[in-house]
């Protein structure tokens, strides 16, 4: 049994080094959240609003994880329909995975890196600009199932009785679990 392993690490040249990927996996389901809440707000009358919104299982951002020494990544996602995403940024080669990366979230300011489908990941790892590992895999993102939550009730302090999102993120903490 010695023998083998040292002829593992011999052919290996002593590391063994796992496959690229994203931390979270690479099957995610889309699910969509929706109910109604009562908001109390400060001086004013209980309003009925409705929410709706989306999550992603395992979750709504990953980490790539690899063995590779190397400080900075490059993530790009070819999405079914031909577009394509990408995201950048630091990668810790001690700890073997890079900064966290959004997969689902959109707003203003951010896209997401997946799509509904097969979204094909490049991926090209670098240290202090030279690449020292490039690669692809396949995420795939299901339709997941739709949750309707049951009608909760929220406090909202202050006179303008909270944004639509701080209400619906508490309605949803708190009634879709």
């Amino acid at each position: 049994m010695k023998g083998l392993i040292a002829l593992i690490l011999i052919l290996t040249g002593g590391v063994v080094q796992a496959e690229t990927t994203f931390e979270a996996g690479t099957v995610y389901s889309a699910k969509t959240v929706s109910g109604q809440v009562w908001v109390n707000c400060q001086n004013r009358p209980s309003e009925l609003r409705y929410c709706a919104g989306y999550d992603l299982e395992p979750g709504m951002s990953t980490r790539l994880i690899s063995g590779a020494d190397a400080d900075r990544f490059v993530v790009e996602a070819l999405h079914e329909n031909g577009k394509s995403v990408s995201k950048k940024g630091k990668f810790n080669a001690s700890e073997g995975r890079s900064d966290s990366i959004n997969l689902w979230i959109r707003t203003l300011f951010q896209k997401p890196l997946l799509a509904m489908g097969t979204n094909l990941i490049r991926y090209t790892l670098t240290k202090k600009g030279d690449v020292v590992e490039q690669g692809e895999f396949n995420v795939s993102v299901e339709s997941g199932a739709r949750q309707v939550c049951q009608t909760g009730t929220v406090w909202s302090p202050g006179n303008d009785c909270g944004s639509q999102s701080y209400v619906c993120d508490m309605y949803f903490d708190r009634y879709c679990n």
